[in-house]
């Protein structure tokens, strides 16, 4: 429920952001603002979280999980970048001959 509440208050926020011209693109009090927002929200979710004996028992086990996951996307990412630049150079070295 609460994740439909955090969705529907992002989308109020895209919606207005996107037709309300007269709010500057690049503005002091909104970029504060933002920040505000922001350092609550995470509060809020970090309190939730905190106050959940389950999820702060199991909390090295989701650590351990987070660090094998972040190894194999970049592992992953490196992999397809390097494959797909070292096609894109033997590609402009055949069209350069």
């Amino acid at each position: 429920m609460i994740i439909l509440m955090y969705s529907a208050i992002m989308l109020v926020g895209i919606l207005i952001g996107a037709k309300c011209e007269r709010i500057p693109k690049e503005s002091k009090r909104r970029s504060n603002l933002q920040y505000v927002f922001l350092f609550t929200l995470l509060f809020v979710l970090g309190h939730q979280f905190g106050s959940d004996d389950a999820v702060v028992a199991s909390m090295s086990q989701m650590g351990f999980y987070g660090v094998i996951l972040s190894i194999a996307v970049m592992t992953g990412s490196f992999s397809l970048v390097l494959f797909l630049r070292t096609i894109l150079e033997k590609k402009k070295k055949e069209d350069r001959e």
